[in-house]
């Protein structure tokens, strides 16, 4: 039981220091300088807002625009060192960010930074005064450490002030703004810019890093400063120009979180690509299926011969099969006559078919007629070869007979052919 006791108590202190930074991460977020208050607000307009704090990695596809408040008053300094009897009230950094990691983002997806402006007690204390702006020396280090040119933060300790953009009126309390030589404008003049677009430096790349957007005065979206003039009007078009029709990532997390980007390989196909099955391995198995078919057609050649018409020249199956039937029954009845005339008559009916294909129903006279037209002297010699056939003795040869039968039909059929 002793044992179980530090597992306890370690359980409880991780969850209670899980419960103190989500709970400053929500009240940063709910208060006069967090974002809720845009989130909220583009929600209501339409515009697709999402809101992140790390934890698992997203993907970069849909997300035209990721806004990145900045609370920390030293990118270059880890919080761990800083002074601990600092007063949590007025500490300057909020969340320990990395500069090369805020770099990076802006690399992965087009970023919009917001630069510092309050200290810690506007949130706690719910009310805004000059004491609580943060120094111009700490702002400027900020974003000395992210932009490439030496930058200059400007601010107006006179109350609220008017700004013009776009035909429309930001009000803005104290604005703060910057000025650098490689910074293009987009809400305000070079020399007091707003909202800008800039290019960072990173140590990794050793130089000029990717184009970021960075708003010098954050209250033109957070919270408070929707609430005056058009800022939020002017803040709802500039970000959905910005996002391009993309997705507005409101970006609270401490690491990259960002998968890379997926790029799919078209590469031109051309016949080397073909010519790669012919290569080793696969030409050794292309030789082997050659001489494979060539072995399969050589020995089919040897055991079915070649290869036979589709028509052949001999009676259709059924009339086959019926005059073998009948041989067979005369055989076995032992009448050799009737045997022979039957043999005589199919050898006529095929003998008719052959000479003349396109007379189907040719009877046996009609070609006896044609046939004396044709040759008369070869078909009187057959006339009477057949007619001796259907008279057959007992004790005639009949296989001489039948061969000169045969005989007889080849001279008559070369004569028609000649004829012919």
């Amino acid at each position: 039981m002793r044992k179980v006791w530090p597992v306890i108590l370690g359980g409880v202190a991780v969850f209670l220091l899980v419960a103190a930074f989500a709970g400053s991460d929500r009240g940063l977020r709910r208060s006069a300088i967090g974002l809720e208050g845009l989130r909220h607000w583009l929600h209501a307009e339409g515009v697709r807002v999402r809101d992140f704090s790390g934890g698992y990695p997203i993907r970069r596809d849909g997300i035209g625009l990721r806004l990145r408040p900045i609370q920390d008053g030293d990118l270059n300094r880890r919080m761990s060192a800083e002074n601990p009897a600092e007063d949590p009230m007025s500490a300057s950094t909020a969340f320990d960010l990395d500069a090369d990691t805020l770099v990076a983002k802006a690399e992965a997806i087009q970023t919009l930074f917001i630069l510092p402006k309050w200290q810690g007690e506007v949130r706690h204390a719910g009310a805004f005064h000059n004491d609580f702006l943060r120094s111009e020396n700490e702002v400027s280090r900020v974003a000395d450490r992210l932009i490439l040119d030496e930058v200059t933060i400007s601010q107006a300790r006179v109350g609220f002030v008017e700004l013009p953009h776009d035909g429309k009126t930001a009000v803005i309390y104290g604005p703060q703004t910057l000025r650098a030589p490689t910074c293009t404008p987009i809400i305000g003049s070079r020399d007091a810019m707003v909202l800008a677009r800039c290019f960072l430096v990173s140590r990794r790349a050793g130089g000029v890093s990717a184009e970021a957007l960075v708003l010098a005065d954050p209250d033109l979206l957070n919270t408070h400063g929707l609430r005056l003039g058009e800022n939020a009007v002017i803040a709802r078009t500039v970000l959905t120009e910005l996002a391009a029709g993309g997705d507005i990532l409101i970006d609270r997390s401490t690491g990259l979180w960002t998968l890379p980007e997926e790029r799919p390989v078209v590469r031109e196909r051309t016949w080397a690509d073909l010519a790669r099955f012919f290569d080793a391995p696969f030409r050794l198995l292309w030789v082997l299926l050659a001489i494979g078919t060539v072995l399969v057609l050589w020995r089919a050649w040897l055991r079915f011969g070649a290869a036979r018409p589709f028509a052949e020249d001999g009676p259709p199956a059924a009339r086959a099969a019926s005059v073998g039937a009948e041989v067979r029954l005369l055989r076995a009845a032992g009448d050799r006559r009737a045997l022979v005339r039957s043999y005589v008559e199919a050898r006529l009916r095929r003998f008719s078919a052959i000479l003349f294909p396109s007379h189907v129903a040719f009877g046996e006279a009609q070609m006896w007629r044609v046939l004396r037209a044709t040759s008369p002297d070869r078909t009187r010699v057959l006339e009477m070869r057949v007619e001796g056939l259907r008279a057959l003795p007992v004790d005639t040869n009949i296989l001489a007979l039948l061969e000169e039968f045969e005989s007889d039909l080849k001279r008559v059929k070369d004569a028609v052919e000649r004829s012919t």
